[in-house]
């Protein structure tokens, strides 16, 4: 029961995986009843040892749905976005998800326009989704390496960023760690997407660097106040990997998250996408972000 809000905060924000128990590890042959109990509570919760894992047990299901919208200054509310993450524990090793939000692809608590956006205005930042709405999606796998007080989970996808006008696509291969020790729990997600299509567009007939090599490292720290309650507050860095020194980002997101019950939770973030920016394209402090995320486990 202590260690339940941290362990509820990182599974809704930072891997949306790992929000129900593994049951089947009980310190003594349990009841009937007893099993039954414990396999519909989070691990940290149920009377039997934690897991420590990074994946689903097997035939459970996982939604988190996150709304993300803009706040830099003279566009706050536009544009606004769905963003609903789904995932199922194929096998207690493998995790499977269909993913939209930023959190659930990168690891980041910043980020928008993702999944359903709305309020793009014509031409902005909506217009690359099919009938300018639907803008991202990615197919997920997890796979467990370590359970434990390091746990270890091996991500590999296939992801969308764009429909129109053409389809840009990129292959993700990473890693997700998390640390737990009482209150206190630290996770890392490096990950490395590699442009598949459109790594060059022509654009007025100069071919133009566009889906390049990105690489994402978001450190996210968790601390719980309550048994309900916990907060989050992370950053990490961010870059193009062609052109690292050119384009490294260091952003930062502080949250709260309230597991209501053991399988409902809700949390709320505010993130600034940079706080120290080599991009000469764009300034530190000024993209920012919130996000509100309602988690289910099933």
């Amino acid at each position: 029961m202590m260690k339940r809000a941290a362990a509820a905060f990182a599974a809704v924000i930072a891997i949306s995986t790992t929000a129900l128990a593994d049951g089947k590890k009980a310190r003594s042959e349990p009841s009937e009843d007893q099993t039954s109990e414990a396999a519909d509570k989070p691990a940290v919760e149920a009377d039997v040892k934690p897991s420590g894992r990074m994946t689903l047990p097997g035939g459970k299901f996982y939604v988190n749905a996150v709304v993300e919208t803009n706040l830099a200054s003279g566009a706050a509310g536009k544009p606004i976005s769905l963003a609903p993450d789904l995932w199922y524990g194929a096998s207690d090793k493998l995790t499977l998800g269909l993913v939209h939000s930023s959190r659930g692809a990168t690891g980041f608590l910043t980020g928008f326009v993702n999944g359903l956006c709305f309020r793009g205005g014509d031409g902005g930042p909506c217009a690359a989704g099919l009938g300018k709405i639907y803008t991202t999606v990615g197919g997920e796998a997890r796979i467990a390496i370590s359970e434990g007080g390091f746990a270890l989970a091996l991500p590999i996808g296939l992801y969308a960023s764009a429909f129109q006008p053409e389809v840009v696509l990129s292959a993700k291969i990473g890693l997700i760690g998390r640390w737990q020790a009482g209150a206190i729990a630290l996770e890392l997600q490096p990950a490395l997407f590699a442009g598949i299509t459109q790594r060059k567009i022509d654009v007025g007939g100069m071919k133009v660097s566009n889906n390049e090599d990105r690489f994402g490292l978001p450190l996210t720290l968790f601390y719980q106040l309550s048994p309900a309650f916990a907060l989050a507050a992370q950053t990490g860095v961010t870059l193009v990997v062609e052109h690292a020194k050119d384009t490294y980002q260091v952003p930062v997101a502080l949250g709260i998250a309230w597991w209501a019950t053991p399988k409902l939770s809700v949390d709320l973030a505010f993130g600034l996408a940079a706080v120290v920016d080599a991009n000469s394209m764009t300034k530190a402090f000024d993209s920012r972000n919130l996000t509100l995320g309602v988690g289910y486990g099933m």
